[in-house]
């Protein structure tokens, strides 16, 4: 969250994460520039019942700086000693609005060379001792090398805006936003020439081949080449609302804000099967390969009333919108074979569309002192989701004082997380060649295909043909348990120690799965990859915080703090899938 709104998710499911982060889609915060940040607030209970999905171990709230006046400014440069330099410029600025109001402004430019760290790939440093010039010219990061291994080349502008201003005695407006670009490239794997020194056989790879036998003699068919992707990612958003007093002892907040998050992809140095090459040009090898888009538009009331010297009563409703966008790359990386040969193919006519879906919710939360030494706390939020139904979660905790120093404290909450429009239809097929085994299987099941070998594989929706074949269902909403019990000693000589143990169970975890190959509309598709509800699993750990404020003088102060935090994660179930365990050990251990 940004200033107690939920900021919207990135448009990129990510893909090459770790496992327990496969399939995700969350918030980017990298496009927030850190000098904007003024805190930074953890809530770690289990907070769905208050801000519904995705809080289910809680929330960060990110509080931007709020200075009317004054600045800072930060200036950064370093170079490693093989000359690839980063640069980076941060400056804040705060400045009065009227006599009631501020606008501060934040900007962050970034930018770093492409770190190469690898080494000439045995293959290519053959064609270098067989003569063949110019064997890693083509890498556009100088290196020399026919395939880099190290950071990517990139480049980011950050801008972030908070502002408000005071209409009324009663009545503050307020506006914050952001804009950021993002760009970065990186390289694929490289694509070897033919040696000179065996003319007899030509081993060049599969795209190389193709070109020497359209008619192709240029210099590519002995150096090879090595295509390098570049994206570009756009950030935006706009929150503005009022809030303030109203009669009878109310508060209000009524907020609408719009977050957008959108990747181009742009495969440069690549090859398409889709551009007959002359006897000395390739012809085009730059290609728009196409793009991912998450918008999101929320609008929310939020109310607060002493209800009487112990009783504080919070309550409210959202509105939300949200759409997931994958767009179509140009005709030449996907068609004949497209671009997929050599480094990415262009995204599918036939995979592309919006998917949107909205919902609503109302929660409501009481704080109770039930006397000078007990709090208590109880929470219930209702969602109503246009794609998949609605849900119920609560929440109560409790905090005690022993006495003045010493108390404990515990909580015991619901929650769930919604599956995203991108994880119910992020679609990507590329048709290839070889797939023996997928053929083999389909026969084992007995299925007679004839289509000389040729195949689909890649990720389709969970509700598609191809995964439906496989026991793919509809994705349903991850459900939790969340429980957390403390203790804390205050001690103006010793300080304050807190000591919290949690517990996360959630059942339904979504997580991409492999299926083996089946026969869809006189498509084979080997293995098709899609999003299931597929594991159990359970978080739990150990917080412990120390921290002693300390007074050297009228001017001086300090506070030094001492934190542990152990946590372990545990795969405690799996669900079958058309009867098999798709997720292996390997799998289940990373």
């Amino acid at each position: 969250m940004v200033n107690g709104k939920r900021r919207h998710r990135s448009s990129v499911i990510t893909d090459f994460a770790p496992a327990a982060g496969l399939g995700a889609q969350g918030p980017n915060i990298g496009m927030i520039p850190a000098i904007a940040i003024e805190s930074v607030e953890v809530l770690r209970d289990g907070a769905s019942a208050q801000y519904g999905a995705d809080a289910i171990a809680g929330v960060i709230n990110f509080r931007l700086r709020d200075d009317q006046d004054g600045g800072e400014t930060r200036i950064q440069y370093g170079q490693f000693f093989d000359g690839e330099a980063s640069a980076r410029l941060e400056t804040n600025v705060g400045v009065p609005l009227g006599e009631q109001g501020f606008a501060n402004l934040s900007l962050d430019y970034s930018d770093n060379e492409g770190l190469s760290r690898g080494f000439q790939r045995p293959d290519a440093q053959a064609l270098i001792d067989a003569g063949v010039r110019g064997v890693g010219s083509d890498s556009p990061f100088g290196d020399g090398f026919a395939q880099s291994w190290g950071r990517p080349e990139s480049r980011n502008i950050l801008l972030f805006v908070n502002s408000g201003v005071d209409i009324s005695e009663s009545m503050e407006a307020y506006f914050f936003g952001n804009y950021a670009s993002n760009t970065g490239r990186f390289r694929f794997f490289y694509r070897p020439g033919d040696n000179p020194s065996t003319p007899e056989s030509f081993e060049g790879h599969s795209a190389v081949k193709w070109l020497k036998g359209e008619g192709y003699e240029g210099s590519v068919l002995h150096t090879g080449f090595t295509p390098y992707l570049d994206g570009k990612q756009q950030d935006y958003s706009m929150v503005g609302g009022l809030k303030g007093q109203l009669p009878a002892g109310f508060t209000y907040d009524l907020s609408a804000a719009i977050g957008v998050n959108e990747l181009e992809h742009h495969l440069h140095n690549a090859v398409s099967y889709n551009v007959l090459p002359t006897a000395d040009d390739i012809g085009e090898r730059s290609f728009y390969i196409g793009l991912f888009r998450q918008e999101e538009i929320n609008l929310n009331a939020d109310f607060t009333r002493q209800l009487s010297e112990r009783l504080h009563l919070g309550f409210g409703g959202e509105w939300r919108e949200e759409s997931w966008t994958l767009g179509t790359g140009e005709p030449d990386s996907y068609e004949n074979g497209g671009t997929n040969p050599s480094g990415m193919k262009g995204f599918l006519p036939e995979d592309s569309g919006t998917w949107s879906r909205d919902n609503v919710a109302l929660y409501a939360e009481l704080e109770h002192e039930a006397s000078d030494r007990l709090l208590l706390q109880y929470a219930a939020r209702y969602e109503d989701y246009s794609d998949f139904g609605d849900v119920l979660i609560g929440k109560g905790a409790a905090r005690f004082a022993v006495t003045d120093g010493i108390f404990v404290r515990g909580s015991l909450s619901t929650g769930f997380h919604a599956p995203t429009p991108g994880q119910s239809n992020f679609q990507r097929t590329t048709t290839t060649f070889g797939c023996k085994d997928a053929l083999d299987l389909a026969a084992s099941r007995g299925t007679t295909f004839s289509a000389n070998g040729e195949c689909k594989f890649g990720d389709v929706p969970p509700t598609s043909d191809a995964a439906s074949g496989a026991g793919g269902q509809p994705l349903q909403e991850e459900q939790s348990v969340n429980y957390t019990v403390g203790a804390g000693l205050a001690n103006p000589a010793l300080g304050v120690l807190t000591a919290d143990v949690y517990r996360i169970n959630v059942e339904n975890r979504i997580y991409r799965v492999a299926a083996g190959g089946t026969l869809v509309s006189a498509n084979l598709f080997a293995t098709p990859r899609f999003f299931s509800n597929v594991l159990d699993v359970r978080s739990s750990g150990v917080d412990l915080v120390w921290s002693k404020p300390m007074r050297w003088s009228d001017r001086m102060r300090s506070t030094v703090t001492l934190a542990y935090n152990y946590n372990k994660f545990e795969v405690v179930g799996q669900d079958l899938v058309d009867g098999r365990m798709l997720i292996n050990e390997n799998e289940q251990a990373r």
